[in-house]
């Protein structure tokens, strides 16, 4: 059943979640990136993130994002598609060393870096993302 490892005292027998609990995980995402939160929205946030089932739903997101990393590194090499390595120059949580690493790993990819970009750039910088974003694919796919 638990395709990550996931500890065991975070293992449940919940395996379905509504759209409400999906909602709230992205909700506690954008507050973990820093943006402020109203009262009314910080409370409602706290009493949701109450309910086992949102809690659970992140343990088990965080679990299967830490599993896999060891093993991405060995599939770069075999991407072989035009490739947007598209970074924050912020990003606290993944420094630039981490994006020449993966543009270098990935041939033929290109890197962008977004000035002042944090770790949550498509959230913070919504607009500049999507239009560095349709950019690359016009050039790559043209038409698109």
């Amino acid at each position: 059943m638990w395709r990550v490892n996931v500890p065991n005292h975070l293992k449940v027998a919940v395996t379905r979640f509504s759209r409400a609990d999906t909602d709230l995980v992205f909700a506690a995402m954008r507050a973990m990136a820093g943006d402020p939160l109203s009262g009314a929205l910080r409370a409602d946030f706290w009493q949701s993130f109450r309910r086992f089932a949102v809690r659970d739903h992140i343990a088990r997101m965080c679990g299967g994002y830490q599993g896999s990393l060891p093993r991405l590194p060995a599939l770069y090499p075999r991407i072989r598609c035009p490739t947007l390595v598209l970074w924050g120059e912020r990003d606290k949580h993944f420094p630039l060393a981490h994006a020449a690493r993966l543009h270098a790993a990935i041939e033929g990819s290109r890197l962008e870096v977004l000035p002042g970009g944090e770790h949550w750039m498509a959230w913070h910088a919504a607009d500049e993302v999507a239009l560095r974003i349709r950019r690359f694919a016009s050039a790559a796919v043209p038409g698109v």
